[in-house]
């Protein structure tokens, strides 16, 4: 009887052990559940700021455009310097394009004959349109409207680059253009800040645009924990384990996989 004592004493300690660790596992089941959904609540607010933010800059950009696209006085000054080569009206152009120096999105700001040839410059200038910018030139140009030149690597020193593109209207023919402004932007200077930036401390949390180049996915600007700096980094879009791949093939909303240098993480993916 005392051997059955110790018996029933072993088998009642067991399942009180078992139950137990039952609990205490679904205790941290449960907890990992209100953690995970907190951060995905957290990054989701998140990232829609951050779609308004940059959606913002987006319109505010073309908006700098079209009031040089509309003004005929500008056109007319546009017209008479690039064909007959006046240097007052140079100057007047010069003095006005100048003034963009006062953004903080832009470091560059020149004038282009319809072949993309760079013929007055105010801040800082290529010698000729090439690249995306020149494809850039060729779409505002064949369809008359404002163009924002998506992130490209400039062709002279390799560093990430916008643009904005505006179509001047000829004074002289009616459905010409006399040539295009070209406005460029470092996004470093604001564009960078408003998706970097994170909204409180955050040991691991970032912000980041991609965009789909081919078979690979590209990320557009420059990663918290890597070094190579914007549009250095890429993953293939077949391989959905990346979160960012996800992303290009149009995933929104939560997501789980790998980041850029493999470390699993948690996120949510929107759309701009």
């Amino acid at each position: 009887s005392q051997g059955r004592a110790r018996a029933v004493f072993v088998a009642i300690a067991l399942a009180v052990a078992a139950a137990t660790v039952s609990g205490s596992y679904a205790y941290y089941l449960n907890e990992e559940r209100e953690l995970r959904h907190h951060a995905e609540q957290e990054l989701d607010a998140i990232s829609r700021l951050k779609v308004a933010q940059v959606s913002v800059w987006r319109r505010e950009r073309l908006a700098d455009g079209a009031t040089l696209w509309r003004n005929p006085a500008f056109a007319s000054l546009v017209t008479t310097h690039l064909s007959r080569g006046d240097d007052a009206s140079g100057g007047v152009l010069r003095r006005w394009l100048e003034g963009y120096a006062s953004y903080p999105d832009y470091d560059a700001a020149y004038i282009v004959d319809p072949a993309g040839g760079v013929r007055l410059t105010a801040l800082t200038a290529p010698s000729q349109t090439s690249g995306a910018v020149g494809e850039g030139v060729r779409r505002a140009l064949e369809l008359g409207v404002v163009q924002l030149v998506d992130f490209h690597l400039d062709d002279q020193n390799a560093l990430s680059r916008l643009a904005v593109v505006i179509p001047i209207p000829s004074t002289d023919a009616a459905g010409a253009w006399a040539g295009a402004v070209v406005l460029g932007v470092n996004p470093a200077h604001v564009l960078a800040p408003f998706v970097e930036g994170w909204p409180n401390s955050s040991a691991t949390g970032e912000t980041m645009l991609v965009r789909r180049d081919g078979d690979d996915v590209v990320l557009l600007t420059t990663p918290r924990f890597a070094a190579g700096g914007a549009m250095r980094h890429r993953t293939p879009v077949a391989d959905t384990r990346w979160i960012a791949s996800q992303a290009a093939l149009g995933h929104e909303g939560p997501a789980e996989g790998l980041d850029y240098h493999g470390a699993p993480a948690i996120g949510v993916l929107r759309r701009v």
